[in-house]
């Protein structure tokens, strides 16, 4: 069944803090950004490059804070590919765009299980050409990279 949760509940519910999955560790919901995002309790932005190279928690920390902004955009370029309403900007009352974001994540979301669910791995059989394809010789690439290992560790 799909739920849409109104925007003032999205917003209230965010802001209390929350069980980590499978531990008794409770965090509020932030959210990650970058260098423009202004320092809040619920925004997390990275250690300037100065700190970040003094101390090694402080460059772990950017590590992995980049690591899940990479994550979401990615996520929103699958959105993107999906969607093509995304690729300029949305032409609607800004009331609107709210809505059609929340819609577009559900929705997809929808199509996404249910397309894991209707094809397991393997259920699917596509069969390659085989006419007019050129054999490739073995290269041995992974002799190169063995020697390259060899040499500079």
């Amino acid at each position: 069944m799909l739920v849409l949760m109104a925007k003032k509940e999205i917003v209230e519910y965010s802001r209390e803090p929350t069980l980590l999955p499978r531990t008794d560790i409770i965090l509020p919901h932030v959210i990650v950004g970058d260098e423009a995002f202004k320092l809040t309790e619920n925004v997390l932005r990275p250690y300037p490059r100065d700190q970040a190279k003094a101390d090694r928690e402080k460059k772990i920390f950017n590590y992995r804070l980049s690591r899940a902004r990479r994550t979401s955009e990615n996520a929103f370029g699958i959105l993107c590919q999906t969607f093509c309403i995304f690729y300029t900007p949305i032409a609607t009352h800004p009331t609107l765009v709210d809505d059609i974001v929340m819609v577009s994540c559900c929705l997809h979301n929808l199509l996404r299980g249910s397309l894991t669910a209707n094809h397991e791995e393997g259920d699917i059989d596509i069969e390659m050409p085989t006419e007019n394809m050129i054999p490739l010789r073995h290269t041995g690439g992974n002799i190169s990279a063995a020697a390259f290992q060899n040499k500079c560790f």
